[in-house]
Parts: structure tokens; sequence; C-alpha cells
């Protein structure tokens, strides 16, 4: 939360925008019933890494919850930049896993992305609008990222 009011600073400083994305792994809980919990703690700690390592070095990745992360961009120039960095993201994790084989392979990523200032000036409003993109994405059966304003899938 620190890192996204540094942001948020940052943008009401300096009139330019932050991207704020939402990520679920949909498909988290087969790795866990099937393989066991072992296996998902190496799946959940390799796409941290992988999460990371799709990023700039000012940028931040946390993980929110069980399969939940949140990923804060600062200073990027528009939307299009914070879709861009979600596609990489997921490309990323849409490879296969180490820890689990093939099964991984059947792992699906939403990405919910929301903006500021354009969808808002707080916290609370861009990871609202973040987390309701990222559940339009989770409706289509191979994941997706959206980009709040328009809740399209791409």
């Amino acid at each position: 939360m620190d890192r996204i009011d540094h942001a948020l600073a940052r943008v009401a400083r300096y009139g330019n925008r932050a991207g704020l994305l939402c990520l679920d792994i949909n498909t988290f809980r087969s790795v866990n019933e099937s393989l066991g919990l072992d296996v998902g703690d190496q799946v959940l700690r390799e796409a941290g890494q992988r999460i990371q390592s799709s990023l700039r070095e000012m940028d931040t990745a946390a993980r929110m919850g069980d399969d939940e992360f949140v990923v804060v961009l600062q200073d990027i120039e528009d939307a299009d930049e914070a879709v861009s960095v979600g596609q990489r993201i997921r490309k990323s994790l849409g490879r296969p896993f180490a820890a689990c084989g093939t099964i991984c392979r059947e792992l699906v990523v939403s990405i919910g992305i929301s903006v500021c200032p354009e969808h808002g000036t707080t916290v609370d409003a861009l990871l609202k609008k973040a987390d309701q993109a990222m559940y339009r994405a989770k409706r289509h059966k191979q994941g997706g990222v959206a980009l709040w304003e328009d809740l399209l899938v791409v």
C-alpha cells in the first residue's frame, strides 16, 4: 500500500501516470489439489519471480492473497504501456513451471488494470477498478488482460 501511495504522490507532483495491475491465477487451486501444497508453494514463488522479472526496477509486485498479486507501475506513459506489461506478465506465467511439469501448463491468468489519474486518484478507487477489470477478464475461459476504462479483454 505504501508503494501505491508513493506512486500516487508522484502522479500528483509530476503529472505523470501510474498503473495498478491485479493478477489472479485462475486455475491455481488445481495445482494444490492435485500436486499438494508444497508444489503449490513452489509454483507461487516462481510466479512471483516471473512477475518481478517482467517489471522495471522502479515497479513493485506483491502477493496479496492465495493466488493473487498486485503490481504497481510508476511513471508510465499511458494505459497502453500498462496493458503491454500485463500481456508480458501473462505470457511469462503461461510457460510451464518446473515444479509441476505438464499440469501447470493449464494455469490461466487474469489481469485487471487501472491507471491513475484517469481511473482514480486514491488507492481504494484504483484497487476497486483494477479488481473489477480482473473479474471481467476471469469470465473468459483463457483469462486475459482487461483495462478498466473499456473493460475489453485483450
